[in-house]
C-alpha cells in the first residue's frame, strides 16, 4: 500500500488510530516520499478532526528527516499552534520546532528571525496569558540552545518578560510560571549569565520577604538553592540568600521548613553548594536538628536532602561529602562512627524510613571513603548480606544495589574477606534464598 491507499481508509474518528499506525509502519520503511505523498500527509494538518491533526503532527515529529525540507512551508503554521486553544496541539507544535532548532540551526535560525515570525510572536505575546506563556516557554528553550539564540531572543524583549517578577504578589499563578521559566533558563551557561546580569537572585530574595503564598515561597527557596549551587553563579549574592535560608529553617511553619530543607538539597547537590553549607554553622545546626526530628515530614525531607548531598560523587566533592557526614549527629548505637544515625534509620520498623535511609546509604557507598566507613560499622556487613530479614521486594532490590556500589568502591585486597562475602551475595542475585536453593537441589537429585 502507498500513502494514498492508506488514507483512503480514513473515514471516521473510529479508524484514525488504525490508519495512522499503518502510515507509521509505511514511513518507517520508506527512505523518501514523493511530492504527492507529502501533500496528502500534510493535508492532515488542515483536517477538521483534531485527532487527525494531532496524529499528523506526530508523524512530523517521528520522521523529521522525511519532512525536514518542508519545515520552511510549515513554520508559520507550527508557530500559530501556540495560539490554538488545544494544549496538546500546541505542545506538539512546540516539540517539532524545538527538534528542528536543536538539530538544524542553518534551517531554523533564518525562519525564527524572519519578519513574519517576529511579527507573529509579538502578536501572540499581546494575546491572552495562556498563549503568551506557551510562547515564552518556547523562546526560553530556544535561548538555551546557544549564545546566539539567547542574544536574539533577548533583543526581541522576550526574555525580559520571561523573568519579570514584579507582579508575583498580584498574580501568584503567573508568578509560578515565571519562576518555572527562570529555572529553565538557569539550565544553560548563557541563561545563567543573563539571570545574573538581571540580578534575579536579589529579586527572588525580595519576594521571599513579602509574605508570598506558600507555594510561591517554596519555589523561590528552591530557586535560591539551585542558583547558588551553580559554579558559574557570581558569589556576591550568597550572603543575603543564605540569610533567607536560615530564617526559613527557623520558621514555625512546617511547610516553610520543608521547603527550606528541599532548597538545601538542591544547594548541596554540588561541591560549591555543599561548601557553602559547611561554612554556615547555623544552617548545618538546623539541618542536624531535622535529622533527629520526631516530625516524620521534616525527617523524611532532611534524609532526602542528605541523599542529594551524598549523590555528588565527583572527585572534587569527595572531601566535602566526607566532612558533612562527620558533622551530622551521632547515634548511641555507634557513638564513634559518623554513619550510626543513618544505619539506625535503615533498621527502623517503618518501611518509609528504611527506604529513604537505604537511598542515603547507597549514595554514601558511591564514595570510597563511604564504602570503607560502612564496612567498618559494627554488624553492617552481616546486615547487608542477610537474606533472612523478611524485607519487601523493593527493599531487597535496594540492598542489592547497595552491595553493587560497595563492591565497586572498596579495595578488594584490603578488605578481602568482606569483598568475598559481598561478591558471593551479588553473584547469587537479588532474591536468592538458601533454603529454597537447597530444596531445588534436593528435587533435582531425586
Amino acid at each position: 500500500a502507498n500513502v494514498q491507499e492508506i488514507l483512503q481508509n480514513l473515514r471516521t474518528e473510529d479508524n484514525v488510530d488504525d490508519v495512522f499506525e499503518k502510515l507509521q509502519s509505511y514511513l518507517s520503511k520508506t527512505p523518501n516520499l514523493d511530492n504527492t505523498d507529502k501533500t496528502l500527509l500534510l493535508g492532515g494538518l488542515q483536517h477538521s478532526s483534531l485527532k487527525v491533526r494531532l496524529r499528523t503532527l506526530s508523524l512530523l515529529k517521528n520522521f523529521p528527516d522525511l519532512f525536514q525540507h518542508l519545515i520552511s512551508d510549515l513554520y508559520i503554521y507550527l508557530l500559530e499552534g501556540f495560539s490554538q486553544k488545544e494544549a496538546e496541539l500546541s505542545e506538539s507544535c512546540k516539540q517539532i520546532l524545538l527538534q528542528v532548532a536543536e538539530k538544524n540551526d542553518s534551517l531554523f535560525y533564518p525562519l525564527f528571525t524572519s519578519e513574519s515570525s517576529i511579527n507573529l510572536m509579538k502578536k501572540i505575546m499581546n494575546s491572552n496569558l495562556t498563549y503568551k506563556m506557551r510562547l515564552l516557554e518556547f523562546t526560553v528553550k530556544v535561548a538555551n540552545i546557544s549564545e546566539n539564540y539567547l542574544n536574539t531572543v533577548d533583543k526581541l524583549g522576550f526574555l525580559e518578560q520571561a523573568i519579570d517578577l514584579r507582579f508575583v504578589q498580584e498574580d501568584p499563578l503567573g508568578g509560578l510560571n515565571i519562576l518555572s521559566l527562570i529555572q529553565e533558563l538557569s539550565q544553560s551557561d548563557q541563561g545563567l549569565r543573563l539571570l545574573a546580569e538581571h540580578e534575579i537572585l536579589n529579586k527572588i530574595n525580595t519576594i521571599t520577604k513579602e509574605d508570598p503564598l506558600s507555594l510561591v515561597l517554596f519555589e523561590c527557596l528552591r530557586l535560591i538553592g539551585a542558583l547558588l549551587s551553580k559554579s558559574q553563579w557570581p558569589p556576591n549574592t550568597t550572603s543575603t540568600s543564605t540569610s533567607i535560608l536560615k530564617e526559613s529553617l527557623d520558621s514555625d511553619d512546617v511547610s516553610v521548613q520543608e521547603a527550606s530543607i528541599a532548597a538545601l538539597g538542591d544547594l548541596g547537590s554540588t561541591t560549591r553548594g555543599l561548601q557553602i553549607i559547611l561554612r554556615e554553622n547555623k544552617i548545618l545546626e538546623n539541618f542536624n536538628e531535622f535529622l533527629t526530628s520526631t516530625n516524620s515530614l521534616l525527617l523524611f525531607s532532611s534524609l532526602h536532602s542528605l541523599s542529594k548531598f551524598m549523590s555528588n560523587n565527583n572527585p572534587d566533592g569527595d572531601e566535602s561529602t566526607k566532612q558533612l557526614i562527620e558533622r551530622i549527629p551521632k547515634h548511641s548505637s555507634a557513638p564513634e562512627n559518623p554513619l550510626g544515625l543513618i544505619v539506625h534509620y535503615s533498621r527502623s520498623p517503618l518501611p518509609q524510613t528504611r527506604m529513604i535511609a537505604y537511598d542515603v546509604l547507597f549514595h554514601i557507598a558511591l564514595h570510597r571513603w563511604g564504602a570503607t566507613e560502612l564496612l567498618s560499622f559494627p554488624g553492617f556487613l552481616e546486615w547487608v548480606t542477610n537474606r533472612e530479614d523478611n524485607l519487601s521486594k523493593e527493599e531487597y532490590q535496594w540492598k542489592y544495589e547497595l552491595v553493587k556500589a560497595l563492591l565497586k568502591n572498596i579495595d578488594g585486597q584490603q578488605h578481602s574477606e568482606s569483598y568475598s562475602q559481598l561478591r558471593r551475595y551479588y553473584a547469587q542475585g537479588v532474591f536468592y534464598k538458601a533454603a529454597e536453593a537447597a530444596v531445588a537441589i534436593e528435587d533435582m537429585a531425586m
